[in-house]
């Protein structure tokens, strides 16, 4: 999920000498000189690195990150694509074929959190993936939904969305109420298959990409 970050204070000083001592460099005026002032910029912006490193392990975990819907979205939508090891561009034909006009640019968009997803389009890829709805509505356990003046975690929202003492379900690759969703075109080429089979494969181990994973696109 795409995070809102800032350069850390500690970090500006020595990020703007080294672009000074750069650009000092390249415009052939003492180039010793500003290597040395490079070296030296350098040196402490590591050191800074490091010492803020350090105490953010000292930190505990307290308050989760918040994402909008759309980043939500964004973030389940690309891990359930790269967890069933398929491509953009499959997702966008399989998305065509029931009935959406996806092109493989409106799966970029989407993943980067520049296009919105329509209600329509989430219970299709729900579909598609053989996933209970849910799974591309809620965010990680490190992550809440932003809201006005506040911001609701993944338990608070599954509660609020399936009712008290509500429990996510599986869907599964032959799922009757996914194949129910896409009537006429449930022979099309589905992702299901592709991420229910890596899925029991990783059985015992974690079954979902995490946050700090980096897949292909």
């Amino acid at each position: 999920m795409p995070a809102r970050s800032r350069i850390p204070t500690e970090l500006t000083a020595p990020l703007d000498a080294i672009g000074k001592a750069l650009a000092g460099i390249s415009s052939d005026q003492d180039v010793d000189a500003h290597q040395q002032s490079l070296y030296r910029a350098l040196d402490a912006g590591l050191q800074a690195a490091v010492a803020l490193a350090r105490r953010k392990q000292q930190t505990s975990w307290t308050r989760p990150l918040e994402a909008s819907f759309t980043e939500i979205v964004a973030f389940n939508l690309r891990n359930l694509r790269l967890e069933a090891e398929w491509t953009q561009q499959q997702l966008a034909e399989a998305m065509t074929a029931i009935g959406f006009t996806w092109a493989r640019e409106t799966v970029v968009e989407v993943e980067r959190t520049g296009r919105k997803v329509q209600l329509e389009e989430i219970v299709g890829i729900a579909a598609l993936f053989g996933v209970p709805m849910v799974e591309l509505l809620l965010p990680d356990d490190k992550t809440a939904l932003e809201m006005p003046g506040t911001s609701v975690n993944r338990p608070q929202l599954t509660e609020f969305t399936l009712g008290q003492g509500g429990v996510i379900g599986e869907g599964g690759p032959e799922w009757v109420a996914s194949t129910r969703v896409l009537g006429q075109d449930q022979t099309v080429d589905r992702p299901a298959p592709d991420l229910w089979r890596n899925r029991r494969k990783s059985r015992g181990s974690s079954t979902r990409p995490s946050r700090a994973q980096k897949g292909r696109s």
